[in-house]
């Protein structure tokens, strides 16, 4: 869990903004590993969802979802999709 928690920490925090700068698209090795982490971190928690998106300078660089919406249903996350604030709240305060 430490390591996956330093692995995003130091992608989000070191990475991320140095390839922004530089361009407005990440490089697919950043990418890579961001879904990489986030599908960790999804697997960690046994989440049936999780929808990730990072904006720099008011423009997307990054979005990810994975999992089901609605499991019963089969229908999938997307960057769009809605969760009650209730559920995240619960979440947020745990520490990790």
């Amino acid at each position: 869990m430490k390591k996956l928690k330093y692995h995003l920490f130091h992608s989000i925090f070191f990475l991320i903004p140095q390839a922004a700068q530089l361009q407005h698209s990440l490089p697919d090795s950043i990418t890579n590993r961001l879904r990489e982490a986030v599908a960790g971190f999804k697997d960690r928690y046994h989440s049936p969802s999780i929808v990730v998106v990072i904006v720099h300078d008011k423009e997307i660089i990054f979005s990810e979802a994975q999992g089901f919406v609605d499991i019963e249903h089969k229908i999938p996350a997307t960057i769009d999709s809605k969760y009650l604030w209730r559920l995240l709240r619960k979440h947020l305060r745990q520490p990790c």
